[in-house]
């Protein structure tokens, strides 16, 4: 399970007990991932088809994405956590 905390894009899977957080959301170009241990990331749009793949990502570059909602699925040593976000 993962859990919102406020508005800051802090998410924590509770089974791992570690945190992600990206910034900012909504975005316009650049999504920053402010975690020292993700290893690859996978970018879905709302239907569920893989947009892009990222190794080591420090960001994710949003400039030609098309404006709407879109989920981060992040793989670390300890799991798998997923941020959901909005391209504007």
């Amino acid at each position: 399970m993962i859990t919102i905390f406020g508005n800051n894009n802090s998410y924590v899977d509770e089974n791992k007990s570690y945190a992600i957080l990206t910034y900012p959301n909504p975005v316009e170009d650049q999504l920053y991932i402010k975690q020292n241990d993700v290893v690859s990331a996978e970018l879905f749009d709302v239907s569920g088809k893989l947009i892009d793949t990222y190794h080591h990502p420090k960001t994710i570059n949003c400039e030609k994405l098309q404006s709407g909602f879109y989920i981060l699925q992040l793989k670390t040593k300890n799991g798998i956590s997923q941020v959901k976000f909005i391209k504007k």
